[in-house]
């Protein structure tokens, strides 16, 4: 068969772009006789419309507000108030699209003003009106202004204000907080629960004075100490210019000012959704308004509320005063419902994604009809690599993103930081590595490997990174020099790579250089990258690319509505200050709504953010033991619930009281709100217990559902492993039973086929496989990636048969004799992938060699490990809570290094001889060979004993286990040691070997494990007797042997326990991956490829032990 030649990373063509007339139709919708009077021409009065999910109360609303324009009401006199934003878009949407289906010419309906707001909103709106009177009246009367601009802050912002704060108050000691807290004031977790209390506190009018009575009077110190945190807080908003307030301080600063006949804004209509999840403050606020307006309808669903943490209550629904009640009955949503168990986590996420792409291929729902939802973001982020892995176009649900976690907005936040600071390699790296830099791993990997080759030609030390952050950096003149070898020495894509950096460092200085604006060096810089246009055109495309470059472009927009209310904020800020500012935030930012449409994604979203939502499938996943219900007390620290019960309903929180049944309560009305989401379809799974995987039992709402919906059982769903004796290609619908689990997606058709093509199952027959291979063979005529052999890795030929590129000789450490004697593909193959740190175990063992072998030559005990310490903590990147213990247990591994030494005085009677001794063994050539080998490394102490004046080698251990008598006589590192000190005896004239006088030469070699002490603190050791003289000339052959076969073409596998620690285990022909499953760390690596990383920079620095 002929394969077209269509390149699989080829730019795909701009698309064109055509504006077409949107398809609006108004849905015909039955009332009843009640509710048509909410429609009627001069309905008054105040309602209460209550109904169950998907009973309509929010399309009675819009239908309501429509009504009341049709009869000539004015628009600026109708206000829908939802209690989020999320909320407030999505019926002003619907709103909108109704408005036009009546009025396609969009002339009949006009307002002054948004007739959907949030009830945040309505206050701001309020309290601007208020304020702008006030400060006119003051001005009038010749006062000053009392009443400055006021703006809402966001609950990233306020988290990080808390947390800056509550670090201060760690610095100063804990001060007012009680001494049992004061290690936790730096603890993100603390934070959290001290910024819910506060705005519980707020939202209920509560001042700091009022707060810290409460404390004192009912015995609780956290209180008292929270109401002089809230003091504290409120001075330092008022210091920051703009008057800062949180949505409740928001809330509570419009109810104070609100004059009922100066700031009343004449409602005739308010329309009041989602009732049930209003806070006390919101509703008292709304109170206010109800008395003048004409038309009140108070619609919500008692059983849809889920955000008592947030201090939401129903009351407002159930207990406010009305003319009429108003029954909207069932729920227009029938879904056909299925419930299904899978038998593991990762097996749950395909079968998810298995089951969005039927929905969409099969069933032509659209992508933007169907959503997962889960009850916690930790489940969101494995479903999202899956779903992203099918190749599914998706979208995180609700408007509130964190800015940092963007890997596109932490490239530009790297990009500002190089204009004013030195990055580190490993930032450099990340700003090189993505969307600004425009490389990835394996290609900047190469052009490193380049460079160095350029600094080495040009006679210069400058490691690789380094070299290249010179090259980019504007601040420095070029060199002449140094752009003619950089021309001569790499290739075109290479130098691309090199002048888009440069030209957009270049322009980003430009910017700041003249003095512009954090907004003007911001834009410069991502102008300069050239991505607004590339990720325009695959947003339009669509697809999962499409949806990911949405997701990017909403991020860079956040980036910018960030930097200009920072400007607004602080003119004078500097731009190490912004960065500072979107680094610091921990929590998810509000983004503005932009979007005239949906964008055709699936929507990935929490269970909470679902309110008020509905879509064709929805996919409630996840449904576990533990996670659903989740009934973790909210505020535990601050017992924030029996707080809550004491201001709302008088109840002394000395009182015991269970919280258990209500949180319970709340937890099945979320997850039902959940399943309501659905129109037509919904499933529902949940795993079960697998044999290799801790337990996990599915929720007990599932069995609750399957009564509801009379199912006898969840359908079980567990993997097939290809090769059982059904085949894939038979398997339509892994909807119950056994099922191989797999993407309806065009990579994981053609591995389904070439599986079946390419098994040895005697089980498949022939007929299958010819059929398999025609349908291969059609979509290799069609271009598809993946359907040509010629694509398939495991079929192509090798690169090159010739050995990998050395130097004049081959140079082997101690630990490389090791691991090439343990799996040379291991060895070889594992030095390519290099780990983000430097991992704390290497350090330690580092530090530990490094203090031996100062205290050895005499440096003062007490000073060394001081030094040592120091350095250790500042290596540290566990949780600080974590660092005490861990430097304690490091300061007593100094310890046993120094009752080690102490004790092989008087024991041993030994003198040192030399301490970290270096060396160098060149090995002969053999004749039938070209590689020549040698052996070079540091013996960490050899010692004389006074007594026979033998030699003896140690060798300081930083692992925590001793290994065991027999693996210490086979250690190849101790052996190394010995062949080494050999071969200088035999240098130096000393020949041990001519008379078998090596065992007579030397004592013993012995490894000492200072991390694995005894009962006395005194490190175990482990000897290897000396080797005999043939032992040493078969391990000189041996390292001949070992030193040709790291050179490849072909690396020989071999299994054992290291397979466990194997960073190519995925990849490895004897490892228990089961498939080839790349890492992205080691990026498509071939005998090519290792060919251009070892070049001569490792031959001629070589490496030491």
């Amino acid at each position: 068969m002929d394969k077209q030649k269509t390149s699989r990373f080829a730019q795909p063509e701009t698309p064109q772009v055509v504006l077409t007339e949107a398809d609006i139709t108004q849905p015909e919708r039955q009332w009843g006789e009640d509710a048509q009077a909410l429609m009627a021409e001069g309905a008054s009065g105040t309602y209460r419309v209550r109904g169950v999910a998907g009973s309509g109360k929010t399309s009675l609303l819009v239908e309501t507000a429509i009504a009341r324009l049709k009869q000539g009401l004015p628009g600026s006199g109708l206000l829908i108030i939802s209690p989020s934003k999320d909320t407030a878009i999505r019926v002003r949407r619907q709103l909108v699209e109704e408005l036009r289906a009546e009025d396609p010419e969009g002339t009949s309906f006009v307002s002054d003003g948004a007739m959907v707001r949030s009830v945040h909103s309505l206050a701001f709106g309020l309290l601007h009106k208020a304020a702008a009177r006030l400060r006119h009246e003051q001005s009038k009367n010749g006062e000053e202004a009392t009443l400055g601009e006021v703006r809402l802050i966001t609950g990233a912002e306020q988290d990080q204000v808390i947390r800056e704060l509550l670090e201060g108050d760690a610095d100063r000691g804990g001060e007012y907080w009680p001494e049992e807290y004061r290690p936790a004031l730096k603890m993100l977790g603390f934070a959290r629960q001290l910024r819910d209390f506060l705005l519980r506190a707020i939202e209920r009018g509560l001042t700091p004075q009022r707060l810290q009575e409460l404390g004192k009077t009912y015995q609780r110190p956290i209180w008292t100490a929270a109401g002089y945190f809230l003091d504290e807080y409120e001075k330092t908003q008022a210091l920051a210019g703009p008057r800062n307030l949180s949505a409740p301080e928001l809330l509570n600063a419009a109810l104070a000012i609100f004059d009922q006949a100066e700031d009343d804004p004449k409602l005739h209509t308010l329309l009041i959704d989602d009732a049930q999840n209003l806070d006390p403050t919101s509703a008292e606020l709304l109170q206010l308004l109800m008395p003048a307006t004409q038309l009140v309808v108070i619609a919500g669903d008692e059983e849809q509320s889920v955000f008592r943490f947030r201090g939401a209550n129903p009351d407002f629904l159930l207990k406010t005063a009305v003319d009429k009640d108003i029954d909207l009955g069932t729920s227009h949503r029938n879904p056909s419902v299925r419930v299904a168990t899978v038998d593991g986590a990762n097996s749950e996420m395909v079968f998810v994604a298995d089951a969005i792409r039927r929905a969409h291929l099969l069933q032509d729902v659209p992508w933007k009809d169907i959503a997962v939802i889960t009850r916690n973001d930790s489940q969101l982020r494995g479903l999202k690599r899956v779903l992203a892995a099918a190749d599914i176009p998706m979208h995180l649900g609700g408007s509130a993103i964190v800015l940092s976690e963007y890997t596109i907005v932490t490239g530009i936040l790297f990009g500002l930081q190089a204009l004013y600071r030195e990055l580190s390699d490993h930032e450099f790296e990340r700003l090189m590595v993505g969307p600004i830099g425009g490389s990835d791993p394996v290609m900047l990997k190469r052009l490193l490997r380049r460079l160095r080759l350029c600094e080495i030609h040009l006679g210069g030390q400058r490691p690789a990174i380094k070299f290249l952050q010179d090259l980019v950096d504007p601040r420095r003149a070029e060199v002449a020099e140094e752009e003619a070898e950089i021309e001569r020495t790499l290739n075109s894509r290479e130098k691309q790579i090199l002048e888009r950096m440069r030209r957009v460092m270049a322009a980003a200085y430009k910017a700041h250089s003249n003095n512009g604006s954090l907004e003007d060096v911001l834009w410069a810089l991502w102008d300069a990258t050239g991505l607004s246009h590339r990720l325009l055109a695959e947003s339009l495309r669509g697809g999962a690319a499409g949806a990911q470059a949405d997701m990017d472009l909403d991020a860079m927009m956040a980036l910018f509505d960030a930097a200009g209310e920072f400007v607004e904020r602080r003119p004078n800020a500097t731009i190490e200050a912004f960065v500072r500012h979107i680094m610091e935030q921990e929590l998810a930012t509000g983004v503005r709504e932009r979007r005239a449409v949906e964008r055709d994604a699936v929507t990935l979203v929490k269970a909470h953010s679902a309110v008020g939502r509905q879509w064709h499938s929805v996919i409630v996943c996840g449904v576990q033991e533990g996670i659903w219900p989740q009934m973790g007390a909210t505020g535990s620290l601050f017992e924030q619930d029996k707080f809550i019960d004491l201001l709302d309903e008088g109840i002394d929180p000395s009182i015991p009281i269970s919280q258990a049944s209500e949180q319970l309560a709340e937890e099945r009305r979320l997850f039902k709100l959940a399943c309501h989401r659905a129109t037509d379809q919904l499933l529902v799974t949940a795993v079960t217990e697998g044999a290799d995987e801790d337990l996990q039992e599915p929720s007990r709402f599932l069995d609750e559902l399957c009564k509801e919906y009379s199912i006898e059982e969840p359908a079980q769903v567990s993997t097939q492993v290809l090769g059982a004796t059904e085949t894939p290609l038979d398997n339509a619908s892994p909807t119950g039973g056994q099922a191989w689990l797999r993407h309806m997606s065009v990579p994981s058709l053609i591995g389904e086929l070439r599986s079946v093509l390419c098994s040895e199952n005697s089980m498949i027959s022939e007929a299958t496989r010819q059929q398999a291979a025609r349908q291969l063979a059609r979509l290799a005529e069609a271009g598809i990636y993946g359907a040509h052999p010629d694509d398939w890795w495991a079929t192509t030929e090798p690169s090159t048969n010739e050995p990998l590129e050395h130097g004049d000789v081959v140079w082997l450490s101690p630990s490389q004799v090791e691991n090439l004697d343990g799996c040379p593909m291991c060895a070889v193959l594992g030095r390519l992938i290099e780990d983000e740190e430097t991992p704390l175990q290497l350090t330690r063992g580092i530090l530990v060699h490094a203090y031996a072998e100062a205290v050895s030559q005499g440096a003062p005990r007490e000073e060394a490990a001081k030094l040592t310490v120091d350095a250790y903590a500042d290596s540290l990147r566990e949780p600080e809570s974590m660092h005490a213990s861990m430097i304690a247990t490091f300061e007593k591994v100094l310890n046993a290094v120094n009752n080690w030494l102490d004790n092989e005085k008087p024991k041993a009677a030994s003198e040192l001889v030399a301490a970290e001794k270096s060396f160098e063994v060149l090995l002969p050539k053999p004749e039938d060979s070209d590689v020549q080998v040698g052996l070079r490394g540091r013996i960490d102490r050899v010692d004389r004993l006074l007594e026979n004046q033998k030699l003896r080698i140690i060798d300081f251990k930083s692992s925590k286990t001793a290994v065991t008598v027999a693996e210490a006589q086979d250690n190849k590192q101790l052996e190394c040691y010995q062949f080494a000190l050999f071969q200088e005896l035999q240098a130096e004239g000393t020949d041990p070997g001519t008379q078998n006088l090596w065992e007579e030469t030397l004592d013993s070699a012995r490894l000492v494990y200072p991390a694995d002490a005894t009962n006395a603190n005194l490190p175990k050791e482990r000897k290897q007797f000396a080797m005999a003289e043939a032992a040493l000339e078969e391990f000189a052959l041996k390292l001949q042997r070992l030193g040709e076969e790291s050179l490849g073409p072909v690396l020989r596998a071999s299994h054992g326990d290291h397979c466990k620690f194997s960073k190519i285990r995925d990849i490895s022909p004897v490892g228990s991956g089961g498939s080839y499953a790349c890492d992205q760390k080691i990026q498509n690596q071939d005998l090519s490829f290792l060919d251009r990383l070892l070049i001569q920079e490792e031959s001629n620095a070589g490496t030491t032990d």
